[in-house]
């Protein structure tokens, strides 16, 4: 609220006789001294109003125009006003958008516009907080706005509420031509620059300040020097954005990288944040995409690498779809030298002129799918084995699973045509082999029947 500060010599009085020249030039000088004015004045902060029980009464229900207003007691002006602050009323914020509350025993400069003169509070608003302390985290010195002075006076039991005060809570260690934006917790968003000589705009945004320090063996110890600003950390931050346009970042993947990540290396050549230029960086705990009607689109000039410890899992209630070429899925699945002795991976996808392809199956290394006729081989107690491999190998075809029943059950026709029995020549046998025949025949008869039950996969189709 504005107010006044009167001069000793602000009241002159005016003689009853002729002044001469001296005189009147000496009694003008007196009258354009005027009273010191300020139209801005400090105020303590006595309470914020956040809850509906501190809000005041309405036409129905409680005002929420109230909701972020505080009651303050001014520092000069305000110094007859009641003691009781319950008796005070509350005055809004004067920016309508960009809301920067203040806490219990902080200092806030208001101001009146539009109010009512004979109302004190009318009209009356609050702006900036007063940094008496220079911190982020709180500036709160309650008692300058009564009479008494507050280092006299015991303040031991005051409260802020429902606030944590935490001195490691620092501003950002900025660079010239920084412009910082702090909240109370260790958030920050810091538009800043790789090299101010040049133009290179960055914005670093950080929930959380060195939350993780202990996890990267961060060094914390210069938080022992009272108020010395900390610099952002990618990776001890607890949540951080980094959009940088030339800077090389430091980004520590060793807890979230997967221990055996070749195809990224061998695709990809180990690219990362390290390697500067203009990029995007998400780093913390847990990142969530979530489309809440539509898609989810990805796209990128140069690849797509996936990297993690544990497990990439897919749902999908309908359908999953690569277009490629080829595709290869299998521990090591780019690695086919043949002097390594190992092949392309698992499952081996690769597609043809006309829409057709093949599918391989099996590390072709190891489960033999290559043409036999490229391994060298030797018969060895009733089973060929097979060596080392001759030439550059082959993958064998799958079997188609229909036309395998269809031509298992004509020869199991034809066998059954042999060993029947029945009033044919195979009748004059003796009576030992002729139940053998018999067994062989219900044998096979079983095995015609169960053709296709158990035999075909529900999954795996070829063509």
């Amino acid at each position: 609220m504005a107010y006044k500060v009167n001069r000793k010599d602000e009241y002159v009085e005016i003689p009853d006789t002729v002044m001469s020249a001296r005189k009147t030039y000496n009694f003008m000088k007196k009258m354009q001294k005027t009273p010191e004015f300020y139209e801005l004045e400090p105020a303590e902060v006595m309470q914020v109003l956040f809850e509906d029980d501190d809000l005041p009464d309405g036409p129905e229900g409680k005002d929420y125009s109230y909701f972020g207003a505080i009651t303050v007691r001014p520092v000069v002006s305000g110094r007859d006003l009641p003691g009781d602050n319950n008796l005070l009323d509350p005055i809004r914020p004067l920016e309508p958008n960009i809301k920067d509350y203040p806490i219990p025993g902080e200092y806030v400069i208001v101001v009146k516009y539009f109010g009512d003169p004979e109302d004190y509070f009318s009209g009356m608003y609050y702006t900036q907080k007063l940094n008496l302390f220079n911190s982020i985290n709180s500036n709160s010195f309650p008692g300058l706005a009564k009479i008494w002075s507050p280092f006299a006076e015991d303040f031991s039991d005051f409260t802020v509420g429902k606030f944590k005060k935490e001195d490691s809570i620092r501003q950002v260690k900025a660079k010239l031509g920084d412009v910082v934006l702090h909240g109370r917790q260790g958030q920050s968003i810091n538009f800043s620059s790789g090299d101010w000589e040049k133009t290179t705009p960055n914005i670093k945004i950080k929930a959380g300040q060195l939350t993780d320090r202990d996890k990267f063996l961060v060094d914390v110890s210069y938080l022992d020097e009272f108020q010395k600003p900390v610099e952002e950390d990618i990776n001890a931050d607890g949540s951080s954005i980094w959009m940088t346009t030339d800077e090389e970042v430091d980004l520590n993947t060793g807890l979230s990288n997967a221990t055996d990540h070749r195809n990224m290396s061998k695709v990809h050549e180990d690219k990362g944040a390290q390697d500067g230029g203009k990029q995007v960086i998400i780093n913390s705990d847990r990142i969530i995409f979530n489309s809440k009607q539509n898609e989810i689109f990805g796209y990128a000039a140069n690849g797509i690498g996936w990297s993690t410890k544990w497990s990439f899992t897919v749902d999908a209630d309908k359908r999953v779809n690569f277009n490629s070429p080829e595709v290869v899925l299998g521990k090591g699945s780019l690695e086919t030298n043949p002097d390594e002795g190992s092949w392309p991976g698992v499952v081996t996808i690769t597609s043809k002129e006309g829409g057709l392809g093949s599918v391989a199956l099996g590390d072709s290394s190891k489960s033999g799918l290559l043409v036999k006729d490229k391994y060298e081989k030797k018969y060895n107690k009733d089973k060929w084995e097979y060596g080392s491999i001759i030439g550059d190998p082959a993958l064998e075809p799958v079997v188609k699973g229909e036309q395998l029943v269809d031509m298992l059950n004509d020869l199991i026709k034809l066998l059954k045509r042999l060993t029947y029995a029945g009033g044919g020549p195979l009748s004059d046998l003796p009576g030992k082999k002729l139940k053998a025949l018999e067994e062989i025949y219900i044998g096979l008869d079983q095995i015609q029947l169960n053709l296709g039950v158990n035999f075909l996969s529900k999954f795996v189709k070829t063509i």
